[in-house]
């Protein structure tokens, strides 16, 4: 089942956000959902995310008096998109010179120069569980992490 991730800055103060979620073009309601955390992991099949239709991502909080809204973030759950990318790229020329886990290193890597990020995370924490004592497949998630403006959690992930 997809999962897509959602992080934010944290602002100080904020004692929690409301996320939304818009069907961009006849604006239904998709999800409204409190966390007090900066980040959220929404599972697609529980919101009947349709293929291909743009969805509106906005996020809200409060500081006493004051409140603020994020930008409007628009977003597109396009698995085909990837899944031909993926293709594409295991029949250049280098592919056939990987090996093992290089071929699940260049991967991500790709994936992310690409800007399929949600992609290239789920293929970086595949890694750590395949090997999960191997630190090596850590610290570069954790790069990945930090790349993708989550530092704490590659803190977290290192054990710092």
């Amino acid at each position: 089942n997809p999962t897509f991730d959602l992080n934010w800055t944290t602002i100080n103060g904020v004692d929690g956000y409301w996320i939304t979620i818009h069907d961009r073009d006849d604006e239904d309601l998709i999800l409204k959902a409190y966390t007090k955390m900066n980040q959220l992991t929404l599972h697609l099949d529980e919101l009947n995310i349709i293929e291909g239709k743009v969805y509106e991502i906005q996020i809200n909080g409060q500081v006493g008096e004051s409140s603020f809204s994020s930008d409007r973030i628009f977003i597109s759950y396009e698995p085909k998109v990837v899944e031909e990318f993926i293709t594409e790229l295991k029949q250049e020329r280098e592919w056939t010179t990987l090996h093992g886990m290089e071929k699940d290193l260049y991967l991500a890597k790709q994936l992310e120069e690409e800007g399929f990020y949600q992609s290239a995370h789920h293929y970086y924490q595949s890694m750590i569980n395949q090997q999960p004592n191997l630190t090596f497949f850590k610290q570069l998630y954790a790069a990945f992490l930090v790349r993708m403006n989550a530092p704490a959690e590659a803190k977290a992930l290192l054990n710092y």
